[in-house]
């Protein structure tokens, strides 16, 4: 787990609220993690790298190089296209009895549906527009706002109800926080972004989830059906 960030979620339960943390660029937090990679097309193949794409970041070097080779010789746009083409390739090589191939290539498809499982959930959390509303153990209360792939900022609030916190003075910063924030694919974003999906899979009572979008009109209402579609999809 990324250090500096990523913490700022866990602790903004006992973090003064005097201070606002406004991030827009990755190249101010620590080294991303040595164990993730992404796939990236180079050429005719399929490659492992560490080079943040959308394609990633995958948690297991091993996964990621069996979906690599998986996915070399077959036509795709995107990863799970492969998938059905490989399936039928399996098949046709247990009924040729080419029992070694159909071990090899069902190594490499178990890789694929492990790495695709996890682009699937990197997907659904690169689209959030959340703002999280956390209470400080010291007395307040702070907005984790989420968008762009990423944790954007994390700012204190004013002690208002949910329905006018994103219109107040301190509210209106985070939005703009986030109109200049630009998207983002890298390893620390991402670690940042399984937390707030663990939030959200169950939300405790203490912690409202404001949608961005429509915030003008967003309050309990909102939080509470978010909540309950997380945790229906998790």
């Amino acid at each position: 787990m990324a250090g500096g960030r990523s913490s700022r979620i866990s602790r903004s339960s006992s973090s003064p609220a005097s201070s606002s943390e406004p991030v827009s660029r990755h190249s101010t937090r620590s080294a991303r993690p040595d164990r993730y990679v992404y796939l990236r097309r180079r050429g005719d193949g399929v490659v492992c790298t560490s080079q943040p794409g959308p394609w990633g970041p995958l948690r297991s070097r091993r996964d990621g190089r069996l979906a690599a080779r998986a996915l070399e010789g077959v036509e795709w746009d995107e990863p799970a296209d492969a998938l059905p083409r490989l399936q039928a390739k399996l098949k046709r090589l247990a009924r040729e009895l080419r029992f070694e191939d159909a071990a090899r290539l069902r190594d490499r498809i178990e890789g694929l549906e492990v790495a695709l499982r996890q682009l699937r959930e990197l997907e659904r959390l690169r689209a959030l527009e959340v703002c999280l509303v956390v209470p400080n153990l010291d007395g307040g209360r702070r907005g984790v706002f989420v968008s762009k792939g990423q944790v954007v900022c994390v700012r204190p609030l004013p002690d208002l109800p949910s329905n006018r916190l994103l219109l107040s003075l301190e509210g209106r910063a985070g939005l703009a926080d986030v109109a200049r924030a630009e998207p983002t694919t890298a390893p620390e974003a991402a670690d940042e972004l399984a937390l707030v999906a663990q939030v959200l899979r169950r939300p405790p009572p203490e912690v409202a989830v404001l949608p961005l979008s429509g915030w003008k009109s967003s309050g309990s209402g909102h939080s509470a059906t978010l909540g309950a579609s997380w945790s229906s999809t998790a």
